[in-house]
């Protein structure tokens, strides 16, 4: 059942990141740095208001042994109630936050994404009990029709002249489509009746996870927050475009697994062995970061080139550095639904307390130099959320470094020098300009690096062969049953 899950988590995301794809290289040719910046700030403040907003009543959901139809209602209320309150703030500190900026045209943008708290709660509890329930073939049919939407929405838009408003309203009606889909997956259950029973326990749980989830959010977005007021909309926006290929590929791959992580990892500690799934997963997802990230690093201008065009040539060398830092976090990616699912939402708490202020200040004293020394601070500080993590594992869960090691040290010790000597290989080689060399250049080294680690990992026996080994057969039944 977990495979099935994590086979349609995939398709998922997969299928996100392919509109995700094509939205952001059209927004990239339609819209400018500046507009694209003044989104980013509004798509920061916004993400950072909901987790607020969830309180960690999701994970609440998704842990909890058994659930009654009051503790439903309950959730809702609790969601509701925030949600809206943190809407109705964000609506009404618009214009102070785009005069802080200096950016007029922030105020409608943060007045258009505030709708979206009005809506989220009536499809945020049905969608955590459908991924609860492992009904994942329903949240793909919600998301990709919610995505589609988006794009569609945000395209138009941007091509009549909307600027960055076009981007706030694909977000609100992608949102809109996902809160449709999801209560009528689950029209079955109606939950939208007030209550408060029960709530102190939810919000106890939820209130320490939060603490830990705004914590990393303000650890990763912060800095953007920083970059925007003491460097202007067009460096946040650089260094935002810097930042997306590394993290789509994060998203996108760790976003497969991470829906199934947490319910997978709860259902497996009641089971008394979470510990060794964890680690599949980590040699899982390490085989396919790592080595990429490698490689987009060195390829970041062709990369660049590709999805954003020579207008956005500043970009570059954050990315190397940011791919790096990229690569380096997926080693501990699953460390943090570990400790949930064992019922230590703290210890996330207390590692993200360390790494926060350490990542603001390195970045405030970057702003006054160059995109390049902002990015090594994002660099710096993920190395210290890495040995934190170690540390953390260790001490709260009795997972040793060594096990993380073992899951890993096959990609870091030859799929990683394999991507290096790929990358210095296409360095070396004369490279005409232009876009289509630009794919050329990528597609080929991308294939290379695919052909020559698969057979490694084959030869190996490495859990991601083995993956490999099962997906292909099962690939074969889904193809006949269509």
């Amino acid at each position: 059942m977990i495979r099935r899950a994590v086979g349609l988590s995939a398709a998922n995301k997969y299928t996100q990141f392919m509109l995700a794809l094509v939205s952001n290289m059209a927004v990239a040719r339609l819209l400018t740095p500046g507009e694209v910046g003044i989104y980013a700030i509004a798509a920061v403040l916004a993400g950072i208001a909901q987790l607020f907003r969830d309180m960690g009543i999701g994970q609440y959901l998704i842990r909890e042994p058994v659930l009654e139809h009051g503790q439903l209602r309950t959730a809702f209320t609790l969601m509701a109630l925030i949600s809206w309150m943190l809407g109705l703030s964000l609506f009404l500190l618009a214009g102070p936050v785009a005069a802080f900026y200096a950016e007029p045209d922030l105020t409608s943008v943060l007045r258009i994404q505030s709708c979206a708290f009005v809506i989220i709660p009536f499809g945020a509890i049905s969608l955590t009990l459908l991924k609860r329930e492992f009904r994942f073939g329903a949240t793909y049919a919600i998301n990709s029709a919610a995505h589609i939407v988006q794009l569609i929405v945000t395209i138009s838009l941007a091509a009549t002249g909307w600027g960055a408003q076009s981007l706030a309203f694909g977000s609100v009606a992608g949102i809109l489509i996902t809160a449709v889909g999801a209560v009528g997956a689950r029209r079955r259950q109606f939950m939208f009746l007030p209550s408060l029973a029960g709530a102190k326990r939810i919000f106890r749980f939820g209130a320490t996870v939060t603490g830990a989830e705004v914590l990393v959010a303000l650890n990763r977005d912060l800095p953007e927050l920083i970059i925007g007021k003491f460097m202007g909309t067009p460096a946040l926006a650089f260094f935002s475009k810097a930042l997306l290929p590394s993290t789509m590929f994060s998203r996108f791959v760790m976003g497969a697994l991470n829906p199934v992580m947490l319910p997978a990892l709860s259902q497996k500690h009641r089971e008394n062995g979470a510990a060794g799934p964890m680690l599949h997963a980590t040699a899982c997802l390490t085989a396919i970061s790592l080595p990429s990230l490698i490689l987009v690093a060195f390829l970041a201008d062709s990369v660049v080139m590709i999805l954003f065009g020579d207008q956005w040539a500043p970009a570059v060398e954050p990315l190397r550095i940011l791919a790096l830092a990229t690569a380096l976090a997926s080693m501990t990616s699953f460390v943090s639904p570990l400790m949930v699912a064992m019922g230590h939402p703290r210890a996330l708490l207390e590692i993200q307390a360390i790494v926060v202020p350490f990542r603001i200040t390195l970045v405030s004293a970057a702003v006054t130099h160059s995109l390049e020394l902002v990015a090594v601070g994002w660099l710096v500080s993920n190395m210290l959320s890495c040995w934190l993590m170690f540390r953390k594992a260790k001490q709260v869960v009795g997972l040793h470094a060594r096990c993380i090691w073992g899951a890993v040290r096959t990609t870091v010790t030859i799929g990683g020098p394999l991507a290096v000597a790929i990358g210095f290989g296409i360095q070396a080689m004369p490279v005409p300009a232009g876009v289509w060399a630009a794919i050329i250049t990528t597609i080929s080294a991308f294939a290379l690096l695919g052909l020559i680690w698969t057979a490694v990992l084959i030869s190996l026996r490495h859990p991601m062969a083995v993956e490999l080994g099962r997906a292909v057969p099962a690939l074969g039944r889904m193809r006949r049953r269509v």
